[in-house]
């Protein structure tokens, strides 16, 4: 908890500043069993991960994604709310940092936390960061469609919380703009999108 403090705020602290404390976060993150202990670690990814790329590299670096990605199937949500921040956060930077997230097999256990999330919050951070990844490469583009997220993600479009909806149709629309035209013809047909998404125009809401 002590050190994860330093870590938030706006401005974000330097990464000079930060980074001598990175190695003992992911070996706590890594290691530790008290729940509490791992949360407070996690978050501090979190607010790490929330910046350029340099940030992002430097978590990276310490391998602690494997053990991230790994947290979106605790039972808490004290342990998935943080990790899905960070892995959100990390999908936001790079693309080889988005395929290293891919690579570690993060779109099924997103995929289901869109549907399963015990808390809002969950399915529309597990939303955000499949429409982050969807945004990426043609290549991570097909992960996202090979892996079946977007049948989850197309059911939030249609019965989630406002706020998931919203991130659905993010991620729906980011697939489609980076889609050739098989792959749009296939995200209209296979998952039936084109009627939510028309929903999507009579809300008030600009964004």
């Amino acid at each position: 908890w002590v050190l994860s403090n330093p870590c938030r705020g706006k401005p974000s602290p330097s990464l000079a500043t930060m980074g001598e404390a990175l190695p003992t976060l992911a070996n706590i993150v890594m290691t530790c069993t008290d729940e509490e202990a791992l949360s407070d670690a996690l978050w501090a990814v979190s607010y790490m991960t929330d910046g350029d790329d340099d940030r992002i590299r430097a978590v990276m670096a310490t391998g602690v994604a494997i053990k991230v990605v790994g947290c979106l199937v605790s039972p808490s949500s004290k342990i998935k709310l943080p990790a899905l921040r960070s892995i959100g956060n990390i999908v936001t930077g790079a693309d080889d940092l988005t395929q290293e997230i891919v690579n570690i097999g993060a779109l099924p256990m997103l995929g289901q936390l869109v549907t399963a999330g015990t808390k809002q919050q969950e399915r529309k951070e597990a939303c955000w960061a499949i429409s982050n990844i969807a945004a990426g490469t043609p290549a991570q583009l097909s992960a996202v469609l090979s892996s079946g997220v977007m049948l989850p993600v197309t059911h939030a479009l249609q019965h989630g919380e406002f706020d998931v909806k919203k991130e659905a149709c993010w991620a729906v629309c980011n697939a489609v703009h980076g889609s050739v035209t098989e792959q749009v013809q296939f995200i209209v047909e296979q998952y039936n999108t084109l009627g939510p998404m028309c929903d999507m125009l009579s809300v008030s809401d600009p964004k």
